[in-house]
């Protein structure tokens, strides 16, 4: 898995959990409906500032998590 699909399934995972839907999910994280569907589909990816509200939002993006996103970011 590449470090985009592993961050996606942390956000599904801890959608589970919350029982949120899409919707309501990109309301807490301050995203539209369709940007947070086009990162959990891998349409598009994850964003250096959108980690820090999936960490607010309580979801653990561990440290090498963090680096290889915001390495595949810069290289993009």
């Amino acid at each position: 898995m590449t470090p985009q699909e592993i961050l996606s399934t942390l956000v599904r995972d801890w959608m589970k959990r919350q029982k949120l839907s899409v919707r309501a999910a990109a309301k807490r994280l301050g995203m539209s409906e369709i940007c947070l569907s086009r990162r959990l589909r891998g349409d598009s990816q994850w964003r250096a500032d959108e980690l820090l509200r999936l960490r607010d939002e309580g979801i653990h993006v561990s440290s090498e998590l963090f680096h290889a996103l915001v390495d595949e970011e810069i290289s993009a």
